[in-house]
Parts: structure tokens; C-alpha cells; sequence
């Protein structure tokens, strides 16, 4: 397992990582295998994000979601840091496990949070040495790569060694990228899922 610091039990932890678009997934996939990375899950992540209704977290630069993939997770994402020389982005990550998807939605609700975004992706979770390495699909964006360590050098070491390209590293989340996608095509639509992409 990836050694990055643990907060099954709520304790804060750093989340260091970086975005990288992926033109060719494939590649990346033979270059992991030839690295002897360890492919950990593989499957379809549902992602619900939170808000207060006034949008108070998103004016912080901050997140509340909910996500299943295999098992269910609550995580809070505090303010991202300056963008370093390479994008790689640092910031609090506080999560813990939970047992039932429906009922942490119920009871997010219930605190006041409402569901202000839903995007899907499939994942393949790679494991790299130190790293952990994700293969992302998305619907109408595309591809990308995210290469998360303890540190800065570490994610970039194992970025070198996935031969990956420096132009197609992005400091942008996947929410900020759908909007954008949204913005230059004219579409109005909100949720990034494949049953949407799929009806287009």
C-alpha cells in the first residue's frame, strides 16, 4: 500500500498529487505493468459533492463529497496551496470509510448540505512504490492520469518514470474542467456522468 499518511479515523493528512490529461491511457497502462505496479481496484466511482446552500465551501476552495467505489467514503478537501512549478497541488485531505452510501447521504442532508454536483469516472487504482497511481476515464473530458505521494519529489519521480508530459499536467479539478467544457461548448447541463455523455 501507498504510505501515505492514514486518516481512516478522521485524522487529518496531507493530499499531494498531481493531474496530468492522457492521450494515450494504454501506454501508460503497459508502463505500469512493466514497472511491476500492483493494480489494487478497477470499477465505475460515483462521486456526490456538498455544499452549504450558499456555496460557502466552494467560496473556500474546499470540498464535502461522498464517493463509492467498492466501498463507500466521506472526504473533505481543505484549500489547495499555490501552484508549485510542476502543478503539483498540496492540501488538508480528511476521509473515513463508511458503511452505508444512503445513509452518510441522509445524514449529510440532514446537517443542511445539499447535493450541488455528481460526476462519475472509471478508475483503475495502481500501486507504484511510494505512490499511488490512478487511470481515469471520464465522460467528455477524457483521459488523465493522477499520480499522488507522500511528497512533492516523490510524485515527480514517479511521474518521470511514467514518461509522462510536462505541457499536459493541469493544476485544474475535474469539477473546474467540466465547467469549462460546459462554458466553450454552450451546454447548460450539471452532472459529468456516462448516462449523459451517452444520450448526446
Amino acid at each position: 500500500m501507498c504510505p501515505k499518511p492514514t486518516n481512516r479515523a478522521g485524522l487529518s493528512a496531507r493530499e499531494t498529487e498531481v493531474k496530468v490529461l492522457c492521450r494515450d491511457l494504454a501506454k501508460v497502462r503497459s508502463r505500469l505493468a512493466e514497472l511491476q505496479a500492483v493494480l489494487e481496484a478497477s470499477g465505475t466511482e460515483h462521486n456526490i459533492v456538498f455544499d452549504t446552500p450558499g456555496g460557502d465551501l466552494r467560496k473556500a476552495d474546499s470540498l464535502l463529497r461522498l464517493r463509492r467505489y467498492g466501498n463507500a467514503v466521506v472526504t473533505y478537501k481543505g484549500p489547495r496551496g499555490e501552484k508549485g512549478v510542476r502543478a503539483v497541488r498540496s492540501r488538508t485531505e480528511i476521509e473515513t470509510e463508511v458503511s452505508d452510501f444512503d445513509a452518510a447521504k441522509m445524514l449529510l442532508e440532514s446537517l443542511g448540505y445539499v447535493k450541488t454536483w455528481i460526476y462519475e469516472k472509471r478508475r483503475e487504482k495502481w500501486v507504484l512504490g511510494e505512490a499511488e497511481v490512478a487511470l481515469d476515464t471520464l465522460p467528455f473530458i477524457g483521459d488523465y492520469v493522477e499520480i499522488e505521494a507522500a511528497d512533492e519529489k516523490k510524485v515527480m519521480e514517479t511521474f518521470g518514470l511514467l514518461g509522462l508530459s510536462q505541457e499536459d499536467v493541469t493544476p485544474y479539478t475535474y469539477i473546474e474542467i467540466f465547467l469549462e467544457y460546459l462554458d466553450s461548448n454552450g451546454l447548460d447541463f450539471r452532472d459529468l456522468v456516462f448516462e449523459r455523455e451517452d444520450d448526446q
